[in-house]
């Protein structure tokens, strides 16, 4: 089971951009409960 990474760097960058936007929400979340 060899996935080189070189050769589909897209599933990785989606992944990273997912990951991302689910810390932004929660940030984001976080943000709003302490402000209320």
């Amino acid at each position: 089971m060899s996935t080189p990474l070189s050769r589909e760097p897209s599933l990785q960058t989606l992944l990273l951009l997912h990951l991302f936007c689910i810390v932004s929400t929660s940030l984001a979340r976080q943000k709003q409960l302490e402000l209320c």
